[in-house]
């Protein structure tokens, strides 16, 4: 990991060039730990969303905030949240959820973070956008139904809210996409991308938006020119360093904001910490 981390700082800095007006430095952001155990599920899309969830018999990786709301995974998510809401530049309220490679956690920083931020809100002031249009996963990792998708939003023309979805328990807004696009770039390129992020960040005070891998596809670079910052998400002791290096050469340096470790190791003493309280069993 101190590799990456070398190549993160690295990234802040550009002897070759000028620095860019407003750039920052990257900061090294806490890691994020991962549940003990997941396993793959199908979530049955409900007919109506009010809340995530809360379950803990299949996979809840992807809704740890929610699942584990008092517990350790939960609040080093809200640490992350609060972390963020400083690190984003002023007026800037988008920020994308980046990989190098596929498995490396990102949808499930993405889905936490946001349910973290609305979680830590009393408004209904956060969105979660899913712009992975190749590989959409937003809607299955939280139960949320999708008969019009963001991606039927950038490619069909339809109306904005006719692809929200709105969650109740935290107050959280979802545009999830409804179909894999094969040629999302296409996409992204000929949509009115730049006029939908404008638009979700006149509503909402933070908008996150979930990306497909950078070195992969070019999805995410013709996203990260509209939004105000990235947040570069590696897998702990999987991620390697050639991909993570050839991916910050693609992200613009004044819009990265750092990185975070998904699946890293708890602060000693933090599972102690919620001792008291009696853990929750799942229901045979």
């Amino acid at each position: 990991m101190g590799e990456i981390a070398d190549a993160l700082r690295r990234a802040g800095r550009n002897e070759e060039e000028k620095p860019r007006p407003e750039a920052r430095r990257p900061s090294d952001l806490p890691p994020v730990p991962g549940p003990a155990s997941a396993r793959r599920r199908v979530v049955e899309t409900p007919a109506e969303v009010s809340a995530v969830p809360t379950d803990r018999d299949d996979e809840w990786t992807p809704r740890a905030v929610v699942v584990d709301q008092e517990g350790p995974v939960a609040e080093s998510f809200r640490h992350l949240a609060l972390r963020l809401q400083r690190e984003l530049p002023p007026r800037s309220r988008s920020l994308a959820v980046v990989s190098a490679m596929r498995n490396e956690g990102k949808t499930t920083i993405a889905t936490n973070l946001a349910l973290a931020l609305a979680s830590l809100s009393a408004d209904r002031d956060v969105a979660l956008v899913d712009l992975d249009l190749r590989r959409p996963s937003v809607a299955k990792a939280l139960g949320v139904e999708c008969r019009v998708g963001i991606d039927d939003v950038l490619a069909a023309g339809e109306e904005l809210h006719s692809a929200r979805r709105s969650i109740d328990k935290p107050r959280l807004d979802v545009y999830p996409a409804r179909l894999a696009r094969e040629l999302a770039h296409e996409i992204l390129l000929g949509g009115p991308l730049q006029a939908v992020i404008r638009e979700l960040e006149q509503r909402y005070r933070i908008v996150i938006i979930d990306t497909p891998p950078v070195v992969l596809v070019p999805d995410a670079q013709i996203i990260s020119q509209h939004i105000g910052g990235c947040l570069a998400v590696g897998r702990y002791r999987q991620s390697r360093l050639n991909a993570f290096e050839s991916m910050l050469k693609h992200i613009p340096k004044d819009k990265l904001l750092g990185a975070v470790w998904n699946e890293g190791k708890l602060v000693t003493g933090a599972e102690g910490y919620y001792y008291y309280r009696e853990p929750q069993t799942a229901s045979s």
